[in-house]
């Protein structure tokens, strides 16, 4: 069952974000490797609408990651906890 958010230690909030910005960091690893496959791909075969849709899809990705990145970093900051 889920706890409301007042019911949440501060030291439980800070291992959620701390372990949901790792597993984030992994995704944006991901996705920044796909982009440069994808990105290689498509110069070779620009005609090829479908690759280029997905790499504007997998751009789109990275963009809502980085920002999902910066607000839980953000979020940290408020509770006392520096990242590097």
């Amino acid at each position: 069952m889920l706890k409301s958010k007042k019911q949440v230690s501060k030291e439980e909030l800070k291992n959620s974000l701390l372990l949901s910005l790792e597993h984030n960091s992994d995704a944006i690893d991901y996705i920044t490797n796909e982009i440069s496959r994808f990105e290689s791909y498509c110069k070779y075969n620009e005609n090829d609408k479908t690759s280029v849709q997905t790499l504007t899809t997998l751009r789109y990705i990275k963009y809502s990651l980085d920002y999902l990145d910066n607000c839980y970093s953000d979020n940290l900051k408020k509770i006392g906890v520096r990242i590097w």
